[in-house]
């Protein structure tokens, strides 16, 4: 963490081993030179409330819940709490900020800036132990993967698109001319399982894949002919492939030397998980990916 790096700490209900509690845990996880690691102390567990607390999310202030905040995308009140953990904040320390509150007032969200790195704590577990998150998945989706995603210093943003909206990337350029000229179809992979035809175009100067399916949650993969690819592809790109789960379009590199697109970061996001049943194209075939919300 001194050096770079992120940490999410979930409390959950968790009991500490031997005669320490939970807050005693916390407190006593300290880096070099003492400075405390957990960003809040655990205060208090409150546990099967009723009614249920919801997230509040006219208070989310945080990178990591920008997109939560959006009041198009407001699910929060599907989202029922029935435990979580009082956080106690040191209001002098500069390097602690709240990101967002439940409608309690108490933090949902809690960050520690140390050393190069950065911590989050959340109040409430990822699981079914203390909410029902993981089913209201517009809300839990997008949720983790921005926690996920800030934590590793590459908070996506732009370039998104709702599930049913027409989704449009850059075309490499090893894959240009001749091989993807404008009206050529190239196969994209849904999260169902099934092909569908995609349309390259160029648009403003610019060449583009357009691909208007995108009404199933998931990741969409791009399956580039392996004739195509063998003639032009360079080798850093023949197995490269990228994914990324959120709420909104984006599309992510992950191979190293970037694939060619234009946009590596661009992402797209998902209010389900990556649904892994599919197969992925062929390791002959160069691979694309993005994912669909539902909105």
């Amino acid at each position: 963490m001194q050096r770079g790096g992120g940490l999410l700490i979930l409390p959950g209900d968790f009991q500490a081993a031997g005669d320490r509690s939970p807050t005693q845990f916390y407190d006593a996880w300290t880096a070099p030179g003492g400075k405390a690691v957990c960003p809040a102390r655990l205060a208090k567990y409150q546990a099967d409330l009723e009614p249920a607390i919801h997230p509040a999310v006219q208070t989310f202030a945080h990178p990591a819940l920008e997109v939560l905040a959006d009041p198009a995308r407001n699910y929060s009140a599907s989202v029922l709490v029935h435990s979580y953990w009082q956080l106690q904040i040191d209001e002098k320390d500069p390097d602690v900020r709240v990101g967002g509150r439940l409608d309690t007032a108490d933090p949902f969200l809690v960050d520690r800036k140390l050393g190069e790195g950065r911590v989050l704590l959340l109040s409430v577990s990822l699981d079914h132990r203390q909410s029902n998150l993981p089913a209201i998945r517009p809300f839990f989706v997008p949720l983790v993967h921005e926690l996920v995603y800030y934590l590793a210093g590459a908070t996506a943003t732009g370039g998104n698109v709702q599930s049913g909206q027409e989704a449009s990337l850059d075309v490499p350029a090893w894959l240009s001319d001749p091989a993807a000229g404008p009206g050529r179809l190239l196969e994209v992979l849904t999260p169902l399982g099934s092909r569908r035809a995609a349309q390259i175009a160029d648009i403003d100067g610019a060449r583009r894949l357009i691909f208007s399916d995108t009404d199933a949650p998931g990741v969409y993969r791009v399956v580039v002919p392996p004739a195509s690819k063998a003639a032009s592809a360079p080798a850093a790109a023949r197995t490269s492939s990228s994914s990324c789960p959120t709420n909104r379009r984006r599309v992510a590199s992950t191979a190293s030397p970037p694939p060619t697109f234009a946009a590596p970061r661009s992402t797209c996001r998902s209010t389900r998980p990556p649904t892994r049943r599919n197969s992925p194209p062929s390791s002959t075939a160069a691979r694309r990916g993005w994912r669909s919300g539902r909105g």
